[in-house]
């Protein structure tokens, strides 16, 4: 129950995954950068890599553009953006919402119609709190643990389903109660840049290398949902290569790798108590202890 900050996640993996492979020059040579020219290998490994007798030059991973002459690589986590997901809309209405401890876990159930006389309807396969949705219709009755929906003679035949979801109902104590939350489609953007083309080409290879650990570590975290990630082709970063513009008249270039998920932020349901007296005029907090 928090709010995630999944950029400050990924920036923190990324340099525990870059120094871990920088930390043994067999792996980068033969596994990661085996089909480069030795040379550009060569150069790459005796200049950043910290085992054996090589120099061992960081490869800063940050979330600012560095403002001082980049004569090495560098790794830039941004994030792009968030967007409440609305194909998530129940489950966040569910997060949203003060509700009661008898409210249990949300749950999505595909259940067969049933037909009795003129009537239609589910009949639910536990003890339910509430009916959030049904995904077939908009007009439907929760009664004695059956949602009733409009009949159809089609119906009888007993092979038609509809998907409900819906809350659990539990045993405990009457109150209100749990978090208020939202569900965010984010993005966040890893650039890694170099001034040099040779350099760049090598650390395309860590790029690929990360992905692939970062995609395990990022499906092993219960605050993130159905994570994707993308790279694009190599460019100029446009913002400062113009003479203006330009660190040091530097012309610094770079491969992207984008991070796709959906990420649940939540507070407890009473988290903005205080913040809510401290915003309200004298009037209104004598009337709310009335």
């Amino acid at each position: 129950m928090a709010i995630t900050y999944i950029d400050q996640f990924i920036l923190d993996r990324l340099k525990s995954l870059i120094q871990g492979f920088l930390s043994d020059s067999y792996i980068v040579k033969e596994e990661i950068l085996p089909n480069l020219p030795d040379r550009l290998v060569t150069d790459f490994v005796d200049t950043y890599c910290n085992d054996a007798n090589h120099k061992g030059i960081n490869i800063p991973v940050t979330m600012t553009f560095p403002q001082q002459s980049q004569n090495h690589p560098f790794v830039l986590v941004q994030f792009k953006q968030g967007v409440e997901a609305k194909e998530d809309a129940s489950i966040g209405n569910v997060q949203g919402s003060v509700y009661n401890s008898l409210e249990g876990d949300s749950v999505v159930a595909k259940l067969p119609i049933t037909t009795e006389g003129s009537q239609a309807y589910i009949e639910l396969p536990e003890e339910v709190f509430k009916v959030y949705a049904v995904k077939e219709t908009t007009t439907y009755k929760l009664s004695e643990n059956r949602v009733y929906v409009p009949y159809f003679d089609f119906y009888k035949n007993g092979t038609h389903y509809m998907h409900i979801t819906y809350a659990r109902k539990t045993n405990k104590k009457e109150a209100n109660m749990l978090p208020k939350g939202i569900v965010e489609q984010e993005q966040v953007v890893v650039d890694f840049c170099s001034t040099n083309m040779d350099t760049l080409r090598c650390m395309v290879g860590l790029l690929t290398a990360t992905s692939i650990y970062l995609k395990d570590t990022l499906e092993a975290n219960s605050d993130i949902e159905l994570p994707s990630i993308s790279t694009e082709g190599t460019d100029l970063i446009m913002e400062v290569n113009n003479p203006t513009e330009s660190v040091s008249g530097q012309q610094i270039f770079y491969r992207r790798m984008t991070v796709n998920f959906k990420s649940l932020h939540t507070l407890p349901v009473n988290a903005g108590d205080n913040q809510y007296d401290y915003h309200l005029t004298p009037e209104i907090k004598d009337w709310r202890e009335d």
